[in-house]
């Protein structure tokens, strides 16, 4: 785990910094047990911001029994008041002496003095406070300094204080949160102030945060109502600075403690800074971190999360990107238990369509962080980190003010004692110089609607910084991924089929359905009512399902001792979620071959020490060749999971072959369960079981088209197929009562077809494009290469290999080849996405 480092200088800088290191202790605290003496411990969230020391005084590694936490902080301030209050606090003792660089006479509200005269009489002494806290870092990941830009101490030795850390750390992210003054801030200089600290803001930091006193006063004013504005004009700080603190807490979030998505702080700058200037982030915090009692802006769905984020009532600056402007790019930053990824993909989807205007070379520039460790205090929280061109109304507005006073050169005696005219005229020379650049950003990008994006090429979306193969190297497979093969007899009674194969998985099977039980509620919040119904409903339903299903589910219920409704759930449990990759391709003699990567297990549970999803994980012991037999002969084969009575992938020899993806974006899955559970609707097929049905009726290639192409549904789907002749092949998209789309191979004049989640006539979304890197491998490969050995090849390589696969299967429908291998996205080969 990464450590970082929070530099708090001057007044404002310092009281944040309180309100964070008090906000950040009772978030762990909450996590924490007293009376669990092994929950308080000192861990790898609790390393980021603390040191564990002991009687000593010596740093003790995780994890550890928490003896005396100690900040890994830097206290600045040239006046002693805030540093002596905090002195006597019940935060005194999370800081040494050392900790505190202080002077008595301050600053005077003048940046020179606190940059050039305070930043050189210090110089020493912070470069070595400095350096002591990086080297008690394990892995030191970013400095965070916190200062206002309006005072003499915060925006001159807190600039300072960011090109020492420049120059002496120039690797280490450097992330700054200032706080700009109000229009009518009683500082008279503090446009000087502001404008010569955004210079050196500019040329320092990786990544810039900035707020101003005037959104947060409106934030609080708005959202909690246990804060009420003095009549006489007092500033509610300690709301305000809650404010900032939790911008902070909820930014490192998603480096700190759990999550499928996790963040680290260098990829912030990484991803939403295309242009190292242009490095400030707009953000925006839902709901507003306040107690619940008090608090008005408590979202009432997860939609309504997702566009208040966007709204101007929460954002920390006072500009209108709704209105003016174009995005550059944006990251959010979710903390929840029970937001999933299918809300952010489509909340994202919704906002990019209606409200959201990008650049058009960037239009998918996202970065999407998840962690499952809500705020404390509230049940999640949204940190939205935008990058849009209308920043440059602020510092418009700042220029303004700045001009106001310098045409008349008023107060800057005050400053040549330490500084030249020369760096007036160079501080607001890079002012004009910020505002023209993103004012070419929207003239040469110009602003582009959303709902274009239908019309843009899939080749310019990037994934979520993951990088793209076309390996060569990876046939054959070592001869312990072999999945191996077992046969189920159709020519004994239905309940004895699945005996020997159930009778092997036992504990297998087992283990899986338990983790089903625990986790199938993950998925969405409507599949609560399955978990219900384990013991009531679904015993019975497998009398409800066509012969022989109902009987084989008992006869493996009768193998394993698991109850007929748990083996019920873990039947229907595949017609839920399945992703898939599935290429069908001919080379140039004609010859057919198909192909599919199996990725199951989003979301259910993520394995933070083995970095891999814990449900896929428990699903590749269980996969299984079966050859289904009838008077002998092979009537059919799939690749499966044992106890599973459905089909995902399988082949009828010499006939055709088939495999099933999931269809996102159209509610089926689980409406068709209900339908059926309660006698609603009965006169459907689930996905599954009429691929199984097909492969044992249909006798011809578009004999198996047609049926899949008419029969209805209890959820929406694609089937591939591929045949034995020349031109066999074809994607069907279905709804739950037709086809909605057939391709055929050669459609285009493309020998090949690719089919993951989405519908093949529309562009992926940009957090899940296995598409555009799988169709750019392929036409790598070329029509001379469709083998067993190139696709598998295709299908071993990032993004099509992720961390939810768990088999590729290879099929030959006019030779009745199919050969299936365990597959493992590894992070030491290469980085792996987690789907």
């Amino acid at each position: 785990m990464a450590q970082n480092i929070v530099v708090q200088v001057g007044q404002c800088g310092s009281q944040i910094g309180c309100r964070f290191w008090d906000l950040a202790l009772r978030e762990h605290a909450s996590l924490m047990s007293t009376t669990n003496s092994k929950k308080c411990i000192y861990d790898a969230s609790l390393s980021a911001f603390f040191r564990n020391v002991d009687s000593k005084n010596t740093s003790l590694s995780y994890p550890s029994p928490i003896h005396t936490l100690k900040a890994r902080a830097v206290l600045v301030d040239m006046e002693e008041g805030v540093l002596r209050s905090i002195l006597a606090s019940p935060l005194r003792d999370l800081f040494d002496g050392e900790q505190f660089i202080r002077d008595v006479s301050g600053a005077g509200n003048n940046w020179a003095v606190g940059n050039r005269f305070y930043g050189a009489k210090y110089r020493d002494i912070l470069s070595e406070e400095i350096r002591r806290q990086a080297e008690q870092c394990d892995s030191l990941q970013s400095f965070m300094l916190i200062h206002s830009m309006g005072g003499g101490t915060g925006s001159g030795l807190g600039t300072f204080i960011l090109s020492l850390l420049d120059e002496i750390y120039p690797k280490v992210c450097r992330i700054v949160t200032p706080v700009y003054p109000s229009k009518d801030d009683d500082v008279i200089t503090s446009p000087y102030n502001s404008v010569l600290a955004t210079r050196e803001l500019t040329e320092h930091a990786d990544c810039v945060i900035p707020v101003d006193n005037d959104s947060l006063i409106d934030i609080v004013s708005r959202c909690d109502s246990s804060t009420k504005i003095k009549d006489d004009g007092r500033r509610p700080f300690d709301s305000m600075n809650t404010i900032v603190a939790n911008l902070i807490l909820n930014l490192t979030s998603s480096s700190r403690f759990d999550g499928p998505l996790n963040v680290d702080l260098s990829e912030i700058p990484m991803n939403l800074v295309p242009y190292p200037r242009m490095h400030y982030l707009i953000s925006s915090q839902v709901p507003a971190p306040f107690k619940i009692t008090t608090n008005s802006s408590i979202p009432r769905n997860i939609n309504q999360i997702f566009r208040d984020a966007l709204s101007p009532h929460f954002q920390t600056l006072r500009v209108q990107p709704n209105i003016n402007g174009v995005y550059i790019a944006c990251g959010m930053i979710i903390r929840s238990k029970t937001i999933q990824m299918s809300d952010i993909r489509r909340n994202i989807d919704l906002l990019k369509l209606k409200h959201m205007k990008f650049v058009k070379w960037n239009e998918d520039g996202w970065k999407i962080g998840l962690c499952t460790v809500p705020p404390n205090g509230l049940p999640y929280s949204l940190l939205t980190l935008a990058n849009h061109t209308c920043i440059k109304e602020t510092f418009v507005e700042l220029k303004e003010r700045f001009t106001t006073l310098y045409r008349r050169k008023a107060h800057v005696h005050h400053y040549t004692d330490h500084i030249e005219l020369n760096d007036f005229e160079q501080a607001r020379e890079n002012l004009n110089q910020l505002i023209e650049e993103y004012k070419q950003i929207e003239q040469t990008s110009g602003l582009l609607d959303t709902n274009e994006n239908e019309n843009l090429s899939s080749t310019n979306i990037p994934r979520l910084n993951f990088g793209e193969q076309c390996l060569n190297d990876q046939w054959p497979p070592k001869a312990d991924r072999v999945v191996p093969t077992h046969v189920v007899n159709l020519d004994l009674p239905a309940t004895e089929r699945w005996k020997e194969i159930s009778t092997i998985y036992k504990s297998e099977i087992i283990d899986l359905v338990d983790y089903i039980k625990k986790f199938v509620v993950e998925i969405s919040p409507e599949l609560q009512f399955l978990i219900s119904l384990v013991d009531t409903k679904l015993p019975a339903m497998a009398d409800t399902l066509p012969a022989p299903y109902g009987d084989e589910m008992k006869g493996i219920s009768q193998a394993t001792g698991v109850p007929l409704g748990e083996i019920v759930l873990y039947n229907i449990f595949y017609e839920i979620f399945t992703m898939c990759t599935s290429i069908v391709a001919q080379d140039k003699n004609g010859n057919v071959i198909h192909g599919r990567n199996l990725d199951f297990g989003l979301f259910l549970g993520w394995d933070m020490l083995n970095n891999t999803w814990t449900l896929s994980e428990k699903l590749r012991p269980l996969i299984t060749q079966v050859n289904f037999t009838q008077n002998g002969q092979v009537i059919f084969k799939t690749t499966s999971f044992a106890g599973y009575i459905g089909v995902i992938t399988g082949m009828r020899p010499g006939v055709f072959s088939i495999s099933m993806n999931e269809r996102y974006g159209l509610k089926g899955g689980y409406i068709g369960l209900i339908e059926w559970i309660f006698n609603i609707n009965r006169k459907q097929s689930f996905v599954t079981f009429a691929m199984r049905d097909m492969l044992t009726t249909s006798e011809t290639y578009d004999q198996a088209v047609k049926y899949l192409a008419e029969v209805k549904l209890t959820a929406p789907c694609y089937y591939i197929l591929a045949g034995p002749k020349p031109g066999d092949g074809v994607i069907v998209t279905r709804s739950r009562n037709g086809s909605d789309d057939i391709k055929p191979l050669g459609k285009d004049n493309l020998w090949f077809l690719v089919e993951t989640n989405y519908d093949n006539w529309k562009k992926p979304p940009f957090y899940d494009d296995r598409v555009t890197p799988c169709i750019k491998c392929m036409k790598t490969k070329g029509q001379n290469q469709v083998t067993f050995e190139s696709l598998f090849n295709v299908f071993s390589s990032r993004p099509m290999l992720n961390k939810l696969t768990v088999y590729t299967a290879l099929m030959e429908p006019a030779t009745g080849r199919l050969e299936s291998y365990w597959q493992y996205c590894r992070d030491e080969d290469a980085p792996c996405v987690p789907w």
